[in-house]
């Protein structure tokens, strides 16, 4: 009975005990971050340490936890307790009475109650500081002014530690938008399932090579031989969609011979065949003309993916049927109509164009490569300052003559 209320009574002494003791453990904890940064901050003047202030944070966080751990893992004990309340003057009665646990001889009991009374006394509690040690605070204070005072000091390691920093925060969001680009390629449905793959593993490649720095020359060539893959399937792509407009005008009669030419992917011999088309329709008779208009609609229904010829179908068709009604076939509306026809062929020919998605794919790794030229040019300009820094001195010197020889008086 004796032996449980002198523990209830050590129990907020102990919780208390802890607490003085997390502090001074945490108190340590920083003085050494405070040491660590300062370190840090004083060899980030001299050597290029990118983005300084999130390392000391950092150090800070460790710091913290490794003290709060540390704390926990070294919870005062109940005999720790009561060594630091005898030192309040019980000349050991808190700890003798608890290493008498479980002894219920009158000289133990005696013992224990006159131990229970002096603690029931005394408020032993308030006697417990949680106050830090002010020497140790007030040498934190001073090397935290003196990190924050160095962070101002101006040094060419410091120009380059920043310009490093700049150039990682670029690559970063360049990281960020190659995976966009990754997107972009599964989402579009003009490439086929082995053309997206040949595009996503140069993807991963150059990737990868962002992932050094060393290795950024690498990736510019990469970035090169991503573009011809590119074009190279922008090819496969125009010739696929040619394939496929063939297919669906060699059907008709009327343009059976074009689809042909244009398969031939030459732009000469499909301007021939409309110069052909346009003279059968000059010496066509009305029933001929109404019969190559109902197939030019049918051509303009199955070209309704490809909006553009679909369009100037659309436009021969309505040029032939204002020709049918004013009962000539031979009329600048309808030449100029296939002329158009024949132009925008020749685009299709001539000027591939990139689907949408594509489109941006290109525009992403170009920018790309622009950022990979401004991050070498900016390497380059700031060792040159570097460089030219270390001359300056030795140029003082001497003279230079115009000629490049030094100068000097006989000697």
């Amino acid at each position: 009975m004796l032996d449980k209320k002198i523990n209830n009574l050590l129990k907020p002494l102990k919780l208390k005990y802890f607490l003085k003791r997390m502090i001074h453990i945490n108190t340590m904890a920083l003085m050494i971050w405070g040491g660590v940064s300062f370190v840090l901050m004083v060899a980030s003047r001299f050597f290029p340490i990118t983005f300084i202030w999130n390392k000391i944070l950092l150090a800070l966080g460790i710091s913290l936890v490794s003290g709060f751990f540390w704390s926990f893992c070294n919870k005062p004990s109940y005999k720790e307790t009561a060594r630091l309340v005898d030192s309040f003057g019980l000349k050991e009665r808190t700890l003798t009475a608890l290493e008498l646990k479980g002894d219920d001889s009158l000289v133990s009991r005696i013992q224990k109650e006159d131990t229970l009374k002096i603690l029931e006394k005394e408020d032993y509690r308030s006697k417990i500081s949680l106050k830090p040690s002010m020497k140790i605070l007030l040498f934190l204070l001073i090397i935290i002014v003196a990190t924050i005072g160095i962070s101002f000091i101006p040094t060419k390691s410091y120009v380059l530690a920043k310009e490093r920093e700049k150039n990682i925060e670029k690559l970063e969001v360049e990281k960020a938008n190659i995976e966009k680009v990754k997107e972009k390629i599964k989402k579009d449905e003009s490439l086929t399932s082995e053309e997206k793959k040949k595009l996503e593993e140069k993807i991963d490649k150059i990737k990868r090579t962002l992932e050094k720095p060393k290795e950024f020359k690498n990736a510019q060539k990469e970035i090169v031989k991503f573009k011809k893959e590119l074009n190279k399937i922008n090819e496969d792509i125009k010739q696929r969609k040619i394939d496929e407009i063939a297919k669906k005008i060699e059907a008709k009669s009327f343009t059976k011979n074009l689809a042909e030419k244009l398969k031939k992917r030459n732009s000469h011999e499909v301007a021939k065949e409309i110069e052909k088309m346009a003279n059968k329709l000059k010496n066509s008779n009305q029933d001929e003309l109404k019969k190559i208009s109902k197939q030019l609609k049918e051509i303009q229904e199955l070209l309704k993916n490809n909006p553009e010829l679909a369009k100037a179908f659309k436009e021969v068709r309505d040029a032939l049927a204002k020709s049918i009604q004013q009962g000539m076939a031979n009329s600048d509306a309808l030449n100029k109509s296939l002329e158009n026809l024949n132009q925008n062929i020749n685009d299709m020919l001539n000027n591939p164009q990139l689907s949408s998605q594509l489109n941006e794919v290109m525009g992403s790794i170009s920018e790309l490569n622009n950022t990979l030229d401004e991050i070498s040019g900016n390497n380059n300009e700031v060792l040159n300052n570097n460089n030219g820094s270390k001359n300056e001195g030795s140029g003082n010197n001497q003279e230079v003559c115009p000629t490049g020889e030094h100068s000097g008086e006989g000697g």
